[in-house]
């Protein structure tokens, strides 16, 4: 929102019809966001990376030969921790066979572009 001043204090400067002229310049500038808006679509689209992690498959198929899962719902059954302790490290550790990096490097590039992995704890929680 943005006051563009009284009608005759406008045509005093010089513009003939006021109501006209910021008609057009109203349409300008929606025109020009509209096109903003449009462009960033676009690049968010663009910007997302082909690449995925898919070689962790072989350690997920031996972690779920172990049946670890299980053992380690046991284990965490006392602690009252809300999210699959099984679920957090597992995908850690997948994610340091294929990119290792830190905890954070991790998190926020890593884990995201893994298919097929379980994501659904916080930072802190990792």
């Amino acid at each position: 929102m943005k006051a563009l001043g009284y009608e005759d204090e406008l045509m005093e400067k010089g513009i003939e019809d006021p109501v006209s002229h910021y008609k057009r310049e109203v349409a300008r500038m929606n025109a020009e966001r509209k096109a903003g808006m449009e462009r960033e679509r676009v690049r968010e689209i663009s910007d997302a990376p082909d690449a995925r992690h898919l070689g962790h498959f072989a350690l997920k198929a031996e972690d779920t030969a172990l049946v670890a899962a299980g053992d380690m719902a046991l284990l965490q059954a006392p602690s009252g921790l809300r999210f699959s302790l099984h679920d957090l490290l597992s995908s850690l550790v997948y994610a340091r066979a294929m990119a290792p990096c830190s905890k954070l490097r991790t998190f926020k590039d890593v884990l995201p572009q893994m298919e097929g992995v379980d994501a659904s704890f916080t930072l802190d929680q990792l």
